[in-house]
């Protein structure tokens, strides 16, 4: 019964980083929008904009401001394609959880390989789907 606790307590904090991840990456994502939208500086200016935020929040992230420099530079960019001023609040939500998850994936699978011991051959449970989008980042 012990055991069970342990891993139910290990599991649950596992659970909540990886919300609290999620939550900052979808915060993180939702102001690059932001940004992107509400400013007509250039694409340099527009990242400095983000590094403060992301100071203030206390949440600078390297794959977050690689996209958000390219999605300034380049406004066709492919993962935030889809994404207008003047659409519905339930479709712009599913898109920016969608590319938040996209961002968030890789996290999981690096914080579990970075949990694990390499004594002998192990075997990594991951599914690596090939979504396009996903090359971007």
């Amino acid at each position: 019964m012990d055991l069970c606790f342990k891993v139910y307590v290990q599991a649950k904090g596992l659970l909540e980083n990886i919300k609290t991840k999620f939550k900052m990456i979808e915060l993180t994502v939702l102001k690059i929008i932001n940004i992107q939208f509400d400013s007509k500086k250039s694409h340099q200016n527009k990242f400095l904009k983000l590094v403060e935020f992301m100071n203030d929040k206390h949440c600078f992230s390297d794959r977050e401001s690689i996209l958000a420099i390219e999605y300034f530079k380049d406004k066709n960019l492919e993962v935030f394609k889809g994404i207008y001023k003047e659409m519905k609040i339930d479709v712009f939500s599913k898109k920016v959880k969608n590319i938040s998850w996209d961002l968030m994936a890789p996290r999981i699978m690096e914080d579990f390989i970075k949990g694990m011991t390499f004594e002998k051959d192990v075997f990594i449970p991951f599914l690596f789907l090939m979504i396009l989008t996903l090359e971007e980042l």
